[in-house]
């Protein structure tokens, strides 16, 4: 089971994001989809967790795989790209969701 704990409206591109990703230390991208059909992913490790990007309905999907990862390991994830996604507003979708528990 998934654990999602941040969404932010799709304001870059998914290969934006990728290369964002990559730059934070101590990640591995372990697997990544960007298709028109099947839709748009990036799975990667992040100091021993599993962790996936997906892109839904114009919106970023930061989810967390089995394992409850700590919320400060979450938090370390969502603030690295705050700042590069710039602050969520709500667009009517809810805004930031924050660190939230599925």
């Amino acid at each position: 089971m998934s654990i999602r704990f941040y969404q932010h409206p799709q304001t870059c591109s998914w290969h934006e994001v990728r290369e964002r990703l990559a730059a934070l230390k101590s990640v591995r991208i372990t697997g990544a989809v960007d298709d028109p059909v099947i839709g748009s992913w990036i799975d990667f490790n992040f100091r021993a967790h599993d962790f996936t990007i997906h892109s839904e309905a114009g919106t970023f999907v930061f989810s967390a795989g089995a394992g409850n990862p700590p919320d400060a390991l979450c938090a370390e994830i969502q603030s690295h790209f705050e700042t590069f996604l710039g602050k969520s507003t709500d667009n009517g979708d809810g805004g930031a969701m924050g660190l939230m528990r599925r």
